[in-house]
């Protein structure tokens, strides 16, 4: 067997780059032909290494040349063997899946009987195979992929596809559920029996308080880890806008699962102002959009949807009434983390499509969530550019700018 990989390894007719892929690609095949489906076989495994690693640096070549080659090799060749099990082969779990489900389920959801598959879900620990599988597509390919709702803060695709690229390695896995902010967090606390109910409930709190604290910084981790993941294509009409993940205040006991909401009645009640709007940040560097088509005119109506989309209700109370106001309209909580999404957009220098009428209407809504995300977003946007709209409008709120006699010539 080992005289037949070399007699295809070294074919003196090979010349091309083009060639020499296919070359590899045959050696592959004929491995594969002979029941090799790992690199750790035991039959290389008994080889000596000067004899094995030539046969392992066709492998590794293959790892990274374009599968279309191999797919050239396999179906032009008379030689037994699958191209799936050439993929597991050369270290490919992940078009081992996806080659596995064209053969066998075509674009179907079930259930893929892959060995790559199996060893692929069962490393990471998910039984979901949904996960892998092709997203259906739409009449348009230059529509946007709408966000799944599920997922509002993007950890389980990236986490999804960080396994199918790296099936052995975790940190992406556990560093996600660390920066998780949007479920319940877990409590393990024991009572000891000389405890009160009382004073047992007061502990949990003081508990709860400390995980808390924490929650409300992950936001920042995992604007980082999660920076670009979910891809907007901008050619055609964006309907859906991007989701800003809860912070969840609440604790899961792990003795009997039973859940556990803060009380926030001791707390500032501007306690969740700027978490929600860091918050907000971490979800609006989560887009990467592309396609030029039309870019400007499609991006300005997206950031306007979602300053008429985003109606749900912040945690954080509306500040009371005027005293003696008579038939006061109640007012609904501003929504601080619009104003990160804002600060992230224009990280991302989309704010450039803005006009001023629109920033004019941010601004007059009195949040300062939103007027320090508007003004921040404007001027990353149009940084080292002396946009003179936005130096104006950054005079007219940021004191330090104007001259030093102007305020006393206005106050005298």
């Amino acid at each position: 067997r080992v005289c037949q990989f070399y007699t295809l390894l070294f074919d003196p007719e090979t010349a091309d780059e083009d060639e020499l892929k296919r070359r590899d690609w045959r050696v592959v095949q004929a491995m594969v032909g002979e029941g090799i489906a790992s690199p750790t076989n035991a039959f290389l495994e008994e080889l000596p290494v000067g004899v094995k690693l030539p046969l392992l640096e066709v492998l590794h070549r293959c790892r990274g040349n374009p599968p279309e080659t191999g797919k050239e090799v396999f179906e032009g060749g008379t030689r037994s063997g699958s191209l799936a099990d050439a993929y597991t082969l050369i270290g490919r779990d992940d078009l081992a899946i996806m080659e596995s489900i064209q053969q066998t389920h075509g674009s179907s959801h079930g259930d893929i009987p892959s060995s790559a598959a199996s060893r692929l879900l069962g490393s990471t620990g998910r039984n979901d195979t949904t996960a892998f599988l092709p997203k259906p597509t739409t009449s348009s390919p230059t529509t946007t992929t709408p966000p799944d709702p599920s997922d509002p803060d993007g950890l389980t695709l990236l986490t999804s596809h960080a396994a199918m690229l790296f099936p052995h390695d975790l940190r992406i896995a556990e560093t996600s559920k660390l920066l998780r902010s949007s479920r319940p967090t877990t409590l393990q606390l024991a009572r000891p029996p000389e405890l009160s109910d009382h004073d047992y409930e007061q502990l949990k709190q003081s508990r709860l308080l400390l995980r808390c604290r924490r929650i409300v910084s992950l936001p920042l981790g995992r604007g980082m880890l999660t920076f670009g993941s979910l891809v907007i294509q901008t050619g055609g009409s964006l309907a859906e806008p991007l989701p800003i993940p809860r912070v969840s205040l609440q604790g899961r006991m792990a003795s009997n699962r039973a859940t556990l909401a803060l009380d926030t009645s001791g707390c500032p009640k501007n306690m969740m102002v700027w978490p929600e709007f860091h918050n907000g940040v971490a979800a609006g560097l989560r887009a990467r959009i592309t396609d030029t088509e039309n870019l400007e005119a499609t991006i300005r109506t997206w950031i306007v949807y979602h300053r008429a989309s985003q109606n749900e209700p912040s945690t954080v109370p509306p500040p009371p009434a005027e005293a003696g106001a008579n038939n006061a309209i109640p007012r609904t909580p501003p929504n601080h983390g619009h104003g990160g999404l804002l600060l992230a957009l224009g990280l991302l220098g989309h704010l450039k499509t803005l006009d001023m009428t629109d920033v004019y209407e941010y601004l007059t809504q009195n949040t300062p969530s939103t007027t320090v995300g508007i003004l921040l977003g404007m001027s990353a946007s149009y940084i080292g550019t002396c946009h003179a709209p936005t130096s104006k409008l950054l005079c007219l709120h940021v004191p330090s700018l104007l001259p030093p006699t102007f305020g006393n010539e206005i106050g005298g």
